[in-house]
């Protein structure tokens, strides 16, 4: 059987202090050296005591799943979290846990806010890149744009020289190429890659 372990007065008020300024039960049950189980267990009434002292002075505590059984349970100010998260990117696993609520819940009652968060953000890009591709000063996003967009493709040439040094019309699927220049363009091939 394991050692009984003693929370001191010194921690209790500890626990109370950590508790009111809005700490996570997790770092509170660290700073004391205890798991986060044995601190609710422990220090039950400190942690009520700091939770209500917090709320007093308008601290956001960590938020905890909520149970969310439809949609008009969702505030306004929550699906606008959910559109902005969605459209930062986050997975709904992280949105979920940031907004409190089951990712089910979230699945079940705001898909839609997140196709709008993500979509809205979509047009915002898009529309920064076009304004980039078509102002002369960003050649690479311009490109970008060319291939993505208007279905551009780079093709690939080589030029062989004839003897003065102009390039051969290459017909057929027959090529004359002496051993110094088919050496010159395997080393400017292999510059390249």
């Amino acid at each position: 059987m394991g050692a009984m372990v003693e929370i001191t007065q010194e921690q209790r008020e500890l626990v109370k202090t950590m508790a009111a300024e809005g700490k996570e039960d997790f770092t509170i049950a660290r700073a004391l050296n205890v798991t986060k189980r044995m601190l609710m267990y422990r220090c039950q009434k400190e942690l009520a005591w700091g939770r209500g002292v917090a709320i007093q002075n308008g601290i956001v505590l960590p938020s905890k799943h909520r149970r969310v059984d439809k949609r008009a349970d969702i505030s306004d100010e929550t699906i606008f979290q959910i559109e902005t998260l969605a459209g930062y990117g986050l997975p709904m696993e992280q949105i979920a846990y940031v907004v409190g609520m089951s990712k089910q819940a979230l699945q079940a009652y705001c898909l839609e806010d997140i196709e709008r968060g993500r979509a809205n953000s979509h047009t915002k890009v898009a529309k920064a890149l076009y304004e980039m591709a078509v102002d002369k000063n960003h050649p690479l996003q311009t490109q970008f744009y060319l291939k993505s967009k208007c279905g551009w493709k780079e093709t690939t040439s080589i030029e062989f020289p004839d003897e003065d040094g102009k390039p051969q019309q290459v017909g057929g699927n027959t090529l004359n190429i002496s051993v110094e220049n088919m050496q010159a363009i395997i080393e400017i091939l292999n510059e390249k890659v």
